[in-house]
């Protein structure tokens, strides 16, 4: 009888009283940058934090105005978060890219389940239903693009925390037509481009004359291996699961006939364009042109253009 006494004395440890959870429905915290929080929505991350980087870009206790050492008060009485979360941080990153708040990312996403789950049972019948498995269309101005004022490193480890989860990695797959390929404009600040607008790698180095900037502006394509071609995780990311092209196409390179380049740079240019046409098939675009005969026209095209170049380097040199 004693020791049944004893035990229904023991206070009830797991059940948050009324007087805490008063206190997290109030603006009281203060966090870094000199405002306040409710609780539930502040973290305070151990120095030791394996996710300790990415307290910048969440709402982190100021202990300068407040100090706490009790762990069982912060994380239980007043609820605070002591660890980043992938899939916060997938939320973060989406808002930078897409401009989307949680609410509405999240009823994108729930919005495909069912579809999704279609699909996986149709994809067990039907190959070639692969590339469309958890993808989610682009709904908003083709011309969107976010600008984010982070450094190259910072949005690289920003990535790689998200591809080492498997959750945000299949997340991140399913947003493969919005814009959340980082391109940096200078040293603090970038661009999110969709992956249309990038390709990885230029094996003639001819289009590392185009300005970078007109080209965020413009039609133009972006290489993003200068940015991330040491890094083969990220290479990959890139590659298999965002699929960017891996080399600029034939579109990539015409604009550069308008150009004024070094003289071996323009024979360069000629040489690229003539194997490209061919490679991409791009030959047989006029209906009713033979081989030889488009492949003619594409050749003097090119060279009426070379002509034109000559000419003007003539004469603005005299």
């Amino acid at each position: 009888m004693d020791k049944i006494k004893s035990e229904r004395r023991k206070p009830i440890t797991n059940i948050p009283s009324t007087f805490c959870l008063s206190m997290r429905e109030h603006t009281w915290i203060p966090i870094q940058g000199g405002k306040l929080a409710k609780s539930d929505d502040v973290y305070c991350l151990h120095p030791r934090s394996e996710t300790l980087f990415f307290h910048r870009y969440v709402q982190h206790l100021d202990q300068t105005k407040l100090s706490l050492n009790n762990k069982h008060f912060i994380l239980n009485i007043l609820g605070l978060k002591e660890h980043i979360l992938p899939i916060t941080m997938f939320e973060i990153f989406i808002k930078w890219s897409c401009g989307l708040d949680r609410d509405v990312l999240w009823t994108l996403i729930n919005q495909t389940n069912q579809s999704d789950m279609l699909v996986k049972h149709l994809k067990k019948k039907i190959v070639f239903l692969d590339d469309f498995i958890f993808r989610i269309p682009f709904t908003q101005s083709v011309t969107l693009f976010q600008s984010c004022s982070d450094t190259i490193d910072n949005i690289r480890r920003v990535y790689h925390f998200l591809i080492d989860d498997n959750d945000t990695l299949n997340f991140l797959s399913r947003f493969r037509f919005w814009p959340i390929v980082f391109v940096p404009q200078n040293n603090n600040k970038g661009d999110f481009l969709f992956t249309h607008q990038v390709y990885w790698h230029d094996s003639t180095s001819l289009l590392s004359n185009f300005d970078k900037n007109i080209l965020i502006n413009s039609n133009h394509r972006i290489s993003i291996q200068q940015y991330y071609g040491k890094d083969t995780k990220l290479q990959k990311f890139f590659l298999e699961i965002l699929q960017i092209t891996f080399e600029p196409t034939l579109d990539d390179y015409f604009p550069l006939l308008t150009q004024i380049l070094h003289i071996n740079d323009t024979w360069r240019l000629i040489e690229v364009i003539i194997r490209l046409t061919f490679q991409q098939n791009r030959q047989i675009e006029i209906k009713g042109n033979n081989h030889k005969t488009r492949k003619k026209k594409i050749i003097n095209s090119i060279y009426r253009k070379m002509f034109e170049y000559i000419i003007y380097s003539l004469y603005w040199k005299k």
